[in-house]
């Protein structure tokens, strides 16, 4: 099954930052063990590596953390064509609506976020990691 993971799982699930930060880390490891097809956009690469400054101090600790990122899901390249139907989404915040598309475009079952009520109306199911976890039995 392909999930769209939100930026703020893979925070919460490298960080322990909050939230549900063991349905994180198991949907997370799922992903690098080929459990599930996990999907990011290549964007939040950027986004993930600087949060992760403020969380993980040495450079190359955080460089390995987004290797392993890269070798753990597929990374959906943003394009021109994707951010303008995300300005034109019913998604209020364009980053959020910017998931959503990215979503879309890959045939995410859904996308598995945190904040739920960010995604409304975006057309892709929406999950938290706790419902995720349970849905897909990890």
């Amino acid at each position: 099954m392909k999930v769209f993971f939100d930026s703020n799982v893979i925070i919460d699930a490298l960080t322990n930052r909050e939230g549900s930060v063991e349905a994180s880390k198991r949907l997370v490891y799922a992903s690098a063990v080929g459990q599930i097809e996990g999907v990011m956009a290549s964007k939040q690469m950027t986004d993930i590596y600087y949060v992760l400054r403020k969380y993980v101090v040495d450079d190359r600790i955080r460089r390995d953390l987004i290797e392993t990122l890269l070798q753990s899901f597929e990374i959906l390249p943003i394009d021109k064509d994707l951010l303008v139907r995300s300005l034109a989404s019913e998604v209020p915040d364009y980053e959020d609506a910017v998931i959503a598309e990215s979503a879309r475009r890959a045939g995410a079952s859904f996308i598995v976020s945190s904040d739920e009520k960010g995604f409304a109306g975006c057309g892709v199911a929406v999950k938290t990691p706790a419902e995720a976890a349970s849905s897909l039995g990890i």
